[in-house]
């Protein structure tokens, strides 16, 4: 392979989020691992700081674009988003033609609408690190326009994705689905995110979960759960790590349930370390989820994970009753009881977080890459 240089693009890397987090990861590997020369363009960065530690041979490039206005009116605001993405899209092609990548790829942004269309010459590749349950669960409208804007859209998504050489996707039950509307589509997990990671004793009386304080992750249901978990266990504790829009509902709500000794919302960090290894069960309520890299994260550590069998991230990383429990999404009542169960048996913990170690060994980063490696060989020869 003469030309080794691949080009990331997301709108920033400031985030704490997975997709930076993993993008991070890969692109270091890449570079210090197989010489591969990165560029990680971003449009959105300004002067935010990148929050996860890249090699220091990787070049990152801010296009800094300023955020499109918002208006009042639809039209408006439709107009605006056209212009941002016909100058992202000028932008975007005049950096591609500078730098000439053999590979570009899409993270899911913004970009990914319009990278696929240009004429630079180098391979376009589109990863997305959601999965499809996504659009069911947005789709879901009983409003008619809605639903039929909703229709047009993912038409559109569809279209955008055909224009790449691979829709790369993190699970088999995502490719199943996609492959019915592409031709182009492959799968490729993430890998494990931390390095070496000390197994729990699964000893302290703490569960935890980590996402955004969205309501597509469901921490409300959890909360819910949890008043009811903690009249039959008050000595045990929830954490919730992440950020978002929820926090002051998620606040009231633990407030007015009398949670305020048993729940902790606490700040994202980079440093995961001894918040996984200090926990005894992960839990998690999303409504949909992708390749959660959390989950993983918590294998890593030995812990077992009770979550809902949303699609289709959950039941790629969990073998129920081998290394966790998948629970039917809504019900409330059968999450409560496996989540009890598991606190009243520390046998049991320790059975089901020992198979969560020997399961997340499959996802090992040597062997991820080793995918990407081939796969970036082979669009290249070909």
């Amino acid at each position: 392979m003469k030309n080794k240089r691949i080009l990331y693009c997301f709108h920033s890397l400031s985030s704490h989020g997975g997709v930076e987090k993993i993008v991070s990861l890969k692109a270091n590997y890449l570079a210090s691992k197989f010489g591969y020369e990165i560029f990680i363009v971003t449009y959105a960065q300004f002067d935010k700081e990148i929050f996860f530690k890249l090699d220091p041979s990787i070049r990152v490039i801010n296009l800094d674009i300023p955020k499109k206005k918002v208006h009042k009116s639809r039209f408006l605001n439709y107009l605006a988003l056209k212009k941002y993405k016909k100058e992202l899209a000028k932008k975007l092609f005049d950096t591609l033609l500078t730098y000439k990548p053999a590979l570009s790829i899409s993270l899911g942004g913004l970009e990914f609408e319009v990278l696929g269309k240009l004429k630079d010459g180098s391979i376009k590749i589109a990863e997305y690190h959601v999965t499809i349950g996504f659009f069911e669960y947005f789709n879901k409208s009983n409003s008619f326009f809605k639903s039929l804007r909703n229709k047009l859209y993912f038409r559109q998504f569809i279209h955008y994705a055909s224009t790449y050489s691979r829709f790369i996707v993190l699970t088999d039950g995502d490719k199943e689905e996609w492959s019915r509307y592409l031709d182009n589509v492959e799968v490729i997990a993430n890998p494990i995110t931390i390095g070496e990671a000390i197994l729990s004793t699964l000893d302290n009386k703490k569960v935890i979960a980590v996402g955004r304080y969205e309501p597509e992750k469901g921490f409300d249901e959890l909360l819910r759960i949890w008043s009811k978990i903690i009249l039959i266990y008050p000595d045990w504790k929830l954490y919730i790590k992440g950020s978002g829009s929820q926090k002051t509902y998620y606040n009231k709500f633990i407030k007015d349930h009398h949670m305020d000794e048993s729940v902790v919302l606490e700040e994202p960090s980079v440093d995961m370390l001894e918040f996984y290894k200090d926990s005894a069960i992960f839990v998690s309520t999303s409504k949909f989820e992708g390749f959660s890299l959390v989950i993983l994260e918590a294998m890593t550590f030995g812990i077992p994970i009770i979550s809902f069998n949303c699609k289709h991230g959950p039941a790629t990383l969990i073998e129920n009753g081998f290394n966790g429990y998948l629970i039917t999404p809504g019900d409330n009542d059968g999450f409560t009881n496996m989540l009890q169960k598991l606190m009243s048996d520390s046998n049991l913990r320790k059975e089901l977080g020992n198979n969560s170690k020997i399961k997340s060994n499959i996802y090992d980063i040597d062997f991820i890459m080793k995918q990407w490696d081939e796969l970036l060989v082979f669009l290249t020869k070909n």
